[in-house]
């Protein structure tokens, strides 16, 4: 009998979560605060936040790969990986970018372009649109929904109920192939939810 129970036990205790690895810009970064309050101990996954303080496409990915290679994160093991860059306004990301998706791909990791910034996904709760912004632009566009909006805010409770509206939007903006702004957050969130939804 006792047997049995360590038995049933470790084979409990193998049975692993999926781990959702995502690595961004910097440690305080307003993706990352906003992607941690996604983190609950009932989640039938486990998110994991990449480490390393790297701001550009090709040293976020570098930074998430040596994560994945500390912390044993793989798709092997059913884990998903992304990575949230922003494409910004200037030229010089546009090869940065090149190189990041090359070496991305060859460990599996999702890209997750914002043009031209996270901020767009928050800007797509609110409404849809295909203006062409730069981020200080968008910053004073968003302001008009969160008036005292700021870089590093936790603007989670605010538009987390109307998440769905921005999964809508991003899509819209996704086909549009005029649009100027789009972001591919809502590939991460959808995830998240269909996780969430398959182990209730």
């Amino acid at each position: 009998m006792v047997k049995r129970i360590i038995k049933d036990y470790k084979r409990k205790e193998r049975v692993r979560k999926p781990i959702i690895l995502i690595g961004s810009e910097g440690k305080n970064k307003t993706e990352r605060i906003y992607v941690n309050n996604f983190k609950r101990r009932d989640s039938y996954y486990n998110i994991v936040i990449s480490d390393g303080n790297s701001t550009d496409p090709v040293g976020i990915v570098k930074d998430t790969i040596n994560t994945m290679k500390k912390k044993d994160i793989s798709p092997k093991n059913n884990d998903k990986i992304y990575c949230l860059i922003d494409t910004d306004t200037e030229d010089f990301k546009i090869n940065k970018i090149k190189e990041a998706e090359i070496l991305a791909k060859n460990y599996g990791i999702d890209l997750i372009l914002s043009s031209p910034s996270f901020e767009i996904w928050i800007y797509n709760h609110f409404t849809y649109t295909t203006k062409k912004f730069t981020n200080k632009e968008l910053i004073k566009a968003l302001k008009k929904y969160i008036p005292d909006y700021q870089k590093n805010k936790n603007i989670y409770e605010i538009i987390y109920p109307l998440t769905d509206n921005a999964i809508i939007n991003s899509k819209k903006q996704i086909k549009n192939k005029n649009s100027n702004s789009y972001t591919l957050m809502y590939k991460l969130i959808t995830e998240l939810k269909k996780i969430t939804e398959k182990n209730q």
